[in-house]
């Protein structure tokens, strides 16, 4: 079946209609549909356990290890490492950043095809401002094409450390519950 998209016609009153309109129109229009989909990727801990230490200066990968979300198996998940199937993708990321003691702290994330060695996309600069502890949010979207064999990871670039095991990732402590902290939405386009 095609992997394109096959605009609708209209039918008209009369019209013969055979079994490869059909399937073009239906069977090969909902085929393209459903490969599409979305992948919601997070670090996960148990509860109370933070996200873990920061490190200043250097590109730094994410924890990133748990598939919360991926109904139509479009990416498969490693150490800290995400491969989606081929297709073209938005991504969507948010990580939390708090720098020790009283400094401020800038961070930016990308997103790094570690196969290939090569950074494909790089967000804004964030800035959290000095106070007894700064944390900011450091948000990515960007739209990428994966070939299906390429591994993936979210990293960080800090202008602070943050020795506390929740530098990443400050835990909630709910009953019950598991620490979310790095997340991860991808979307399928085509």
């Amino acid at each position: 079946m095609p992997a394109t998209w096959t605009t609708p016609v209209t039918w008209n009153t009369g019209q013969l209609v055979t079994a490869a309109n059909l399937n073009e129109q239906l069977r090969d229009n909902l085929e393209y549909l459903k490969q599409s989909g979305y992948a919601i990727l997070v670090d996960q801990k148990a509860q109370n356990v933070g996200g873990g230490t920061m490190a200043a200066g250097a590109w730094t990968t994410h924890n990133l290890q748990t598939e919360i979300v991926d109904a139509n198996n479009i990416v498969a998940i490693g150490t800290n490492q995400f491969i989606p199937i081929a297709g073209l993708y938005r991504l969507w990321s948010s990580a939390m950043h708090f720098a020790s003691a009283a400094s401020s702290v800038v961070v930016r994330n990308r997103l790094r095809n570690i196969t290939a060695g090569t950074t494909v996309h790089t967000c804004m600069t964030f800035m959290g401002a000095s106070s007894s502890q700064a944390s900011v949010n450091a948000l990515m979207s960007t739209l990428f094409s994966a070939n299906g064999t390429d591994a993936f990871a979210i990293q960080y670039y800090s202008s602070a450390n943050g020795t506390t095991s929740g530098a990443v990732g400050q835990p909630l402590n709910e009953t019950g519950a598991p620490e979310i902290y790095t997340t991860v939405l991808l979307e399928k386009l085509s």
